[in-house]
């Protein structure tokens, strides 16, 4: 190989360096080993249209899901809801708590039902 072949396949290199992507600094939630659905994330998808009952003319309801989503393994709970009104979170939360275990950290986005648990939840511990 010639020597200014070499120089150009080096200049080239160390510009092709230079547009490499920097990726962010990950969450200590994501990295830092932890139990299942101790650091976990809320959200909400929908709505789903449910089939309710087994007859000719079966009745159609609309649905929600919430999603909960462990930051540490990416593992997915999921847990059907009729609305998304606050109580109906609440019941989801409940149901996610017996299942899994209270977590020491919860992340959401600002829905409004997961504002009205905040509330509710800061009112509930305020009559204690």
């Amino acid at each position: 190989m010639s020597e200014t072949y070499l120089a150009t396949v080096l200049s080239a290199r160390r510009h092709m360096l230079g547009h490499l992507v920097k990726l962010g600094e990950l969450p200590s939630a994501r990295i830092m080993p932890a139990p299942p659905f101790s650091k976990t994330g809320v959200d909400s998808a929908g709505p789903v249209t449910l089939k309710r009952g087994h007859t000719r003319k079966p009745s159609y309801v609309k649905a929600y899901i919430s999603l909960f989503i462990c930051l540490a393994t990416k593992a997915v709970h999921l847990e059907l809801v009729s609305s998304l009104s606050t109580a109906d979170f609440l019941a989801a939360f409940r149901r996610f708590v017996a299942r899994r275990g209270c977590p020491v950290e919860v992340l959401s986005d600002n829905g409004t039902h997961f504002v009205g648990a905040v509330v509710f939840a800061n009112y509930q511990l305020n009559l204690m």
